[in-house]
């Protein structure tokens, strides 16, 4: 199929690379609208306790815990007349507002309600809304709301906040990030990739094929809209992705085939011979990718199934990109990709590409010396790196991800630092068509309120603490059938979660439902441990094949797999130690949570995973391309590996760089999540290439010795270019 491939390409390169200016051009039209059709949220599915009951209470209840609030300050207390006035020409505006229910506020609900709508110093006090409607639909609502509330009147300032105007919000920032990460990782990407091939003309192909790819991911994003759910996040995500892989891929590609031409071959050949090797492994690493990205897709939240799609189009448009558009510029280009050599303007002498002279080489024999040794110690480092992972806490993103100056976070900072209690702490049991006696629900009511941690229990049949009613003469004016419980946790803290399993396991009068912030939250947690198995076995099983088809080893790909994860799992331990701990959070501009959100870190294993399987399978094609043409013993292998890591090692570390580039312009974000996605990812290549591909490959690989080949090509060669090794070794040359 690749020969075919290269004969064509090298028959009608203009016309490949015509098309490719049409589809680029097609898809950056249809893609530049994908922002207006993304979604908030995502994390939970429609058939979770928490979403049934929450689509129950806006339903058949027309009631409904707020997710929008608006917080009136003033230098007066809230009850001098200046501010009533105020609050009630605001409440007149949220009431005669379609789309919303629940209201209450601080100075029409019922004390103990009221108590928590009010600041501790009386100058500040919550207006409480739900604001009903999908994930798209509401909090598009909400910044309508917003933008007509914000303000200042008469001496009281307005401000709006609330998880339905989050995702729009971090929508809007997303926007912006976006545009910033690209200014910074464009220009600094284009001076790498200069330094490295001197060429002007080679180093702007590879930056060349990453536009396109990211043109091409956010067409993509723009289809897929048309038949799912997509989160807000995959714009920013995808696009760093494509770049970095679509930069990875080209790279590969115009290396091999400079290299080629510095053996002689003309420009025609060189392009067949570079499709036919460097062409095979950008196919077997875009599947090695895919397969990663593809895992997501057991997961029901459509967050992850997002990244799976829009994932998979990203490594098919950059591996296309690689293996049709790229030969097709180096086919008309020939020579001339060598051309415009800055090098030589600074008086710089051309890199030297021998195998057995650069740092990779020396390195891999010096650890071949001491395999054990090295081993132990950097595996002994890694799992001191892992130590905070094992104290990691999960929860649902608040409006901590986005930046203090968001009026979402204004509003939130405020709930936390200056009010008694968060109304997000407040659960909501449902008796569904209850029709017994009130007897049953007052003491249900009382059971729930002798739950650790619970402060106050309302009802319709009285207020209760402590396991014992407290104020029975003047019930809540809510149907019988709901029971709001307000707690003293976070509700996103393990606290807060244990007590929420307290709360379903207290016996019902008839099953009940719960919905609320730490609901959705152990809800969230319990759906992604439930898909975590067959995800990790779909890794699991995809990698260890696709490594085997490679290397014809057991060893190898088994090797691979449990160094993958230990070295992720130490980039994880960081990611919580900055942004669950708080550790370098200022120097950053996070606000560290206390918790993780578990869909993101699920993506970036999944992700990084295969990105890690991509340099793997870069270094083991030279190691077994070196060991097929040797003799096959003990010092044949550590010839092996030592070459092997020499021809590799550069492109490896460069590719891993510029990836690295790539996703750490992400921390510029103003979205937590964003800088997560992007130094996590930062920290996992860089980890991979560093550490893992040029110590603890050969390391392994030299205290294996023939065992690595086990059990197919540990035998010596019968005869030198058999049939059998020149096919093997042609599938495994880049």
């Amino acid at each position: 199929m690749l020969d075919r491939l290269a004969s064509a390409i090298a028959r009608f390169p203009l016309a490949i690379l015509f098309a490719g200016l049409l589809v680029a051009a097609g898809a950056g039209t249809y893609g530049a609208s994908a922002p207006q059709y993304l979604k908030g949220g995502g994390y939970l599915t429609d058939d979770a306790e928490s979403s049934v009951a929450a689509a129950m209470l806006g339903g058949k209840y027309q009631f409904g815990l707020p997710n929008f609030y608006v917080l009136l300050t003033s230098d007066q207390s809230i009850d001098s007349q200046r501010v009533r006035a105020v609050a009630a020409e605001v409440s007149a505006q949220i009431e005669q507002t379609p789309g919303l229910t629940g209201f209450v506020s601080a100075w029409s609900s019922p004390g103990p309600i009221a108590a928590q709508l009010r600041s501790s110093d009386s100058r500040s006090a919550l207006l409480a809304v739900q604001v009903l409607g999908t994930d798209n639909d509401a909090p598009r609502l909400a910044n309508d709301l917003q933008s007509r509330l914000t303000g200042t009147r008469d001496g009281v300032t307005i401000t709006c906040g609330g998880y339905a105007l989050i995702g729009q919000q971090i929508d809007q920032q997303a926007r912006k990030d976006l545009i910033l990460a690209e200014a910074i990782a464009i220009p600094i990407t284009a001076l790498v990739l200069i330094w490295i091939f001197g060429s002007l003309v080679a180093a702007l192909l590879p930056l060349l094929i990453g536009v396109f790819s990211a043109t091409i991911s956010l067409a993509s994003l723009r289809a897929l809209t048309n038949v799912a759910d997509v989160s807000v996040f995959a714009m920013n995500m995808v696009t760093a992705l494509s770049l970095a892989l679509a930069i990875d891929y080209s790279l590969l590609t115009v290396t091999r085939f400079r290299e080629e031409l510095s053996r002689g071959h003309d420009p025609s050949e060189a392009m067949r011979r570079t499709v036919r090797s460097a062409g095979r492994t950008v196919l077997f690493s875009a599947v090695t990718v895919g397969c990663g990205l593809g895992a997501l897709v057991v997961f029901p939240q459509y967050f992850l199934r997002t990244f799976a799609y829009a994932g998979l189009c990203v490594v098919a448009s950059s591996a296309l990109a690689s293996v049709l558009f790229v030969p097709a510029a180096l086919r008309l280009l020939g020579f001339r990709v060598n051309a415009a050599d800055v090098r030589r303007w600074f008086g710089r002498p051309p890199i030297k590409d021998s195998p057995t002279d650069n740092v990779w080489y020396r390195t891999a024999l010096r650890v071949a010396r001491r395999p054990g040794t090295v081993t132990i110690v950097v595996v002994a480092a890694l799992a001191v790196l892992v130590t905070p992972f094992a104290h990691i806490r999960f929860g649902v993103p608040d409006d901590r991800v986005i930046a203090g100056s968001a009026s979402s976070r204004v509003v939130g900072d405020a709930i936390r630092d200056e009010f008694p209690r968060d109304p997000a702490a407040t659960s909501v049991a449902i008796l569904p068509d209850f029709g017994g006696p009130d007897q049953a629900v007052v003491d249900y009511a009382q059971a729930l309120s002798a739950v650790p941690g619970v402060g106050t229990v309302l009802s319709s049949v009285g207020i209760f603490a402590s396991g014992a009613p407290i104020h029975v003469s003047a019930p809540i004016k809510m149907s019988r059938d709901l029971i709001l419980i307000q707690s003293n946790e976070d509700p996103y803290s393990q606290a807060g979660a244990n007590q929420i399993r307290l709360l379903r396991a207290v016996p019902s009068p008839v099953p009940a439902l719960f919905a609320g912030a730490a609901a959705a939250n152990v809800d969230l947690v319990d759906s992604m441990r439930d898909g975590l198995p067959t995800a990790a076995l779909i890794l699991v099983i995809s990698t260890f094949v696709l490594l085997f088809l490679l290397t014809r080893s057991v060893l190898l790909p088994l090797k691979a797999i449990v160094l993958n994860t230990l070295s992720l799992t130490a980039a994880f331990g960081a990611i919580v130690w900055i942004f669950q701990d708080g550790h370098f959070s200022r120097l950053i501009g996070v606000t560290p949570s206390g918790y993780i959100v578990p869909a993101m870190l699920i993506l970036m294993f999944c992700l990084a995973f295969g990105m890690s399987m991509d340099y793997e399978i870069f270094v083991l094609s030279r190691i077994r391309e070196e060991w097929l043409e040797s003799e096959r013993d003990t010092a044949a292998n550590q010839s092996a590996v030592a070459l092997g890591i020499g021809r590799s090692g550069r492109i490896v570390t460069v590719a891993a760089l510029l990836m690295a580039i790539v996703f750490a312009a992400m921390v510029t974000s103003r979205i937590a999540l964003m800088q997560m996605f992007g130094l996590g990812l930062a920290i996992m290549a860089a980890t991979d290439a560093l550490i893992v591909r040029s110590l603890l490959v050969p390391a392994i690989m030299h205290f294996l010795g023939t065992w690595n080949w086990w059990p197919h090509d540990r035998r010596k060669p019968q005869r030198k270019g058999s049939s059998d090794d020149c096919a093997t070794l042609a599938a495994s040359r880049y």
